[in-house]
């Protein structure tokens, strides 16, 4: 993803005192010229990383060199995060430097933070920059920014869908979990572990998705579908063959993006009477 910034322009003048008219003229200025251009951004549910691209020009006559930039990242609704880079560019005569600032900013991930964006579609970022740099005429200071927008991380969600289906001595019983991935971003999944319950009996445990990635709004559906009373539990076949409403519970246990997040999925399934 591509975030606009308003490209900076930054320059000065730096004069030395003129050589004697009866000696050659020495190369004692730099004339230094600070650029910035659009930041990218890749974004996780729990940082942001920002690549600011950035050139020193220098057009005077004597050399320069980019010793230390120190930066400050503001996101709406985080603490001010801050960072410094040595690049120890040297920028000679009539000669350019580039680079790119590598940002990393923490993005809360409480139940707290995750409400506090509710819908909003957007988060702006600001990165300010100072430039600290060396030339003839003594060390200088610069400044840049790159500004822009993230994506608001939002948690991954869980969801059940269950049906029964009831044959003679038999019920077939299809449960499917259902991980939605609400962000503009992939989610790595590192696992779903569940447990069925069927009127307070465990019918199914196990863990599924270990290793896949979420794409951005995607879900992925696990099925579960148990065939009970076949070869195991037979009195709860039999009690769900009599009934009209069967209660079940999955507990949930989902791993996404370096949360973890558990969920007890309740409710019901209807028979005719």
């Amino acid at each position: 993803m591509f975030v606009a910034s308003t490209p900076h322009r930054l320059a000065v003048l730096l004069f030395a005192a003129a050589a004697c008219a009866s000696q050659p003229k020495k190369p004692t200025s730099a004339d230094v010229e600070v650029l910035t251009d659009d930041a990218t951004v890749e974004q996780t549910l729990a940082e942001a990383r920002l690549s600011c691209p950035w050139e020193v020009r220098n057009a005077g006559t004597a050399r320069a060199s980019v010793e230390a930039i120190d930066w400050e990242l503001t996101i709406p609704g985080e603490p001010p995060q801050r960072g410094s880079e040595r690049p120890a560019a040297d920028v000679g005569p009539g000669a350019s430097s580039s680079g790119v600032l590598a940002v990393r900013g923490a993005l809360a991930t409480t139940s707290e933070s995750f409400a506090a964006r509710g819908t909003d579609a957007a988060m702006r970022y600001t990165v300010s920059a100072t430039f600290h740099v060396g030339t003839t005429a003594g060390p200088q200071s610069f400044t840049a920014e790159w500004g822009g927008e993230l994506f608001p991380p939002r948690p991954p969600e869980t969801a059940v869908e269950a049906q029964a289906a009831r044959y003679s001595g038999t019920v077939e019983l299809h449960v499917v979990l259902v991980v939605k991935n609400p962000n503009a971003f992939a989610l790595p999944l590192e696992g779903l572990a569940y447990a069925v319950r069927v009127e307070g009996v465990e019918v199914a445990k196990g863990d599924v998705g270990n290793g896949e990635t979420l794409p951005a709004g995607a879900e992925r559906r696990f099925d579960l579908t148990r065939i009970l009373g076949q070869d195991d539990h037979v009195d709860l076949a039999d009690r769900i063959l009599e009934s009209t409403t069967v209660a079940y519970q999955v507990d949930t246990t989902l791993r996404a993006g370096g949360l973890v997040r558990e969920a007890p999925l309740t409710g019901s399934i209807q028979f005719p009477k």
